[in-house]
């Protein structure tokens, strides 16, 4: 497989440093690709054909809460999975997303 085009996850400063306007198209986008950017923690941009995003989000518990991974104090990511895109999104790989 190759290399994404970017990165976008919660814990870097890129993603957190995106202007509210390219945040707002970012999750647009996001939403527009039917993943639900408030459970989402990172997604992986690769074109192609057709191109996909490579989505990670939180896990819950039995109780709908979200979980937190003690060892690394930070909220305990799912597998990922992949969903199928039709356009890339607003925010490129030059802004916004780390190179990976």
């Amino acid at each position: 497989m190759t290399d994404p085009l970017a990165v976008y996850d919660v814990r870097n400063t890129a993603f957190t440093s995106l202007s509210p306007d390219e945040h707002a198209a970012l999750v647009t986008w996001i939403r527009a690709q039917d993943i639900d950017p408030e459970e989402t923690l990172r997604i992986e941009i690769y074109d192609g054909s057709p191109g996909f995003v490579r989505v990670t989000q939180v896990v819950r518990n039995e109780a709908g809460h979200k979980t937190v991974d003690l060892e690394l104090n930070q909220l305990k990511r799912g597998e990922p999975f992949d969903v199928p895109i039709q356009s890339l999104p607003p925010v490129g790989p030059w802004k916004g997303g780390d190179a990976p």
